[in-house]
C-alpha cells in the first residue's frame, strides 16, 4: 500500500496549451494583415509580423515582434496572448522552435505575460467567454511551474467562464490531486470525463480520466481507513463523581467562586486526600 502524501503518477495526462483560432484560417489572417500593413511600424504590423514568424517556428523572431508592439502599445492584448503562448509551448510540441529557454524559464515568463493580460481585461471590465483561454493558459505554467494553488484558482476561472470545456476540468483535477484534494479532484475529472463522452476521437482520454477516478477512489478509502485506525478508543469508564479528582476540581470550582474560604477549602481538600 503506497503512502498516502506521496505523489503517484495518475494514468491522467496534463493537457496542452489552447490557442484562440483554427491555425489555417489564422494563417490567412495574417498573411491579409501582413499585406495591408507592409509599410507601417505600428503596434499591429508588428503583432502580424510576430504571428508570421511564429506560425513558422521561429518563436525567438515572434516574441522580438510582439515586445516591438507592446513598446507602442503596452496593452496589446494580442501580441500579449501570443507571446505567453509561445513561451508556454515546450520546444518538443513544435517543429523548428528555436528559443533557447529551459522550461523553468519559459513557464515563468509565461505566468508573467498572462497575468498582465488579466490585469488589462481587468482594468477594461471587459472578461469575456472566450477568455477562459487566458486563464486555462495561465494555470498551466503555474502547473508546470508546481504553483498548484495558484492552477487551481486560475483553472476554477476558465471553468466559471466556460463550464463546458473538459480540459479546464481535467486539469483542475491535476492540479487538487497534487494538493490531495482528492475528492475535489475526483469531482473534477467526473466533470472532465463526461464532457469527453460529448465528443468523438477521445477515447483514450475518457480510459485515462476512469483509471485516475478509480484510483483516486482507493486512496479516499486508505485514507479514511488510516484516520479510523489513529483515532483513539473512547474511555469506557467514565470518572465518577466520587473520583477524588473530580471533589478536588468542585471544590476549587466553589472557593473561586467565593462560595467557600481558603480555609474551608484546605480542610475539605484534607478529607478528600484522606490527610
Amino acid at each position: 500500500m503506497t503512502e498516502i502524501g506521496k505523489k503517484d503518477k495518475l494514468p491522467v495526462k496534463s493537457r496542452t496549451a489552447i490557442a484562440k483560432i483554427e491555425p489555417g484560417a489564422r494563417k490567412e489572417l495574417i498573411n491579409r494583415g501582413l499585406r495591408d500593413l507592409a509599410d507601417a511600424h505600428d503596434a499591429d504590423s508588428y503583432f502580424f509580423k510576430g504571428e508570421d514568424s511564429r506560425l513558422r517556428g521561429e518563436y525567438g523572431e515572434a516574441i522580438s515582434n510582439y515586445e516591438k508592439a507592446l513598446q507602442i502599445d503596452p496593452e496589446h492584448e494580442n501580441s500579449l496572448f501570443w507571446m505567453g503562448y509561445c513561451y508556454l509551448l515546450e520546444g518538443e510540441e513544435v517543429i523548428g522552435d528555436d528559443l533557447d529557454l529551459d522550461n523553468t524559464i519559459r513557464n515563468e515568463r509565461a505566468v508573467s505575460v498572462f497575468q498582465k493580460l488579466i490585469a488589462i481585461l481587468e482594468k477594461k471590465d471587459r472578461i469575456l467567454w472566450e477568455d477562459y483561454i487566458t486563464y486555462y493558459n495561465l494555470g498551466l505554467a503555474q502547473y508546470n511551474l508546481e504553483l498548484y494553488e495558484e492552477a487551481t484558482e486560475s483553472f476554477e476561472h476558465a471553468k466559471e467562464l466556460n463550464p463546458d470545456d473538459a480540459n479546464s476540468h481535467h486539469m483542475l483535477g491535476l492540479a487538487q490531486y497534487n494538493l490531495e484534494l482528492y475528492e475535489e479532484a475526483t469531482e473534477s475529472f467526473e466533470h472532465a470525463k463526461e464532457l469527453n463522452q460529448s465528443h468523438e476521437g477521445r477515447q483514450e482520454r475518457i480510459k485515462e480520466l476512469e483509471r485516475s477516478i478509480a484510483e483516486l477512489e482507493k486512496k479516499i478509502l486508505d485514507l479514511d481507513a488510516r484516520k479510523r485506525s489513529r483515532s483513539p478508543e473512547p474511555d469506557a469508564t467514565p470518572q465518577s463523581e466520587d473520583d477524588p479528582y473530580s471533589k478536588l476540581e468542585k471544590l476549587a470550582s466553589l472557593k473561586e467562586k467565593g462560595i467557600i474560604s481558603e480555609e474551608e477549602f484546605e480542610q475539605e481538600k484534607k478529607k478528600i486526600l484522606g490527610n
